[in-house]
């Protein structure tokens, strides 16, 4: 499975460097635990493959400009996977520093929602 590749996410992670990170003055890297990445399969009558990742400022955790953005990227496909029917980036969850004033993480968030990402 070439959808299952780290390389699948370079279009999706470069839009959030691009309309996130770079317009907060921040640069990210991935999280360095268990949960940093995950990939899903479902196969059914049509299949799709979910990969999850959670990206970090570089910021120290303990300082309050530390933020991190939870995403997924759903490629979903035909039941003989011939045929992509749609991709989906969607924004899972902000987690900002407790200390980061509230105009900040206003900032954060309204940056994710600007660029048409889904926030559930």
């Amino acid at each position: 499975f070439k959808t299952t590749h780290q390389s699948m996410l370079v279009p999706a992670m470069v839009k959030l460097a691009e309309s996130v990170f770079k317009p907060l003055g921040q640069n990210f890297k991935d999280v360095n635990r268990p949960e940093g990445w995950k990939i899903q399969i479902h196969i059914g009558e049509a299949i799709y493959i979910v990969h999850k990742r959670i990206e970090q400022s570089l910021h120290s955790p303990d300082d309050p400009k530390h933020f991190e953005c939870h995403w997924s990227l759903r490629l979903s496909f035909d039941k003989q996977m011939s045929d992509l029917k749609a991709v989906f980036v969607r924004i899972i969850d902000v987690k900002t520093h407790p200390d980061m004033p509230k105009e900040e993480q206003d900032k954060v968030v309204d940056a994710l929602k600007g660029e048409g990402y889904l926030i559930s």
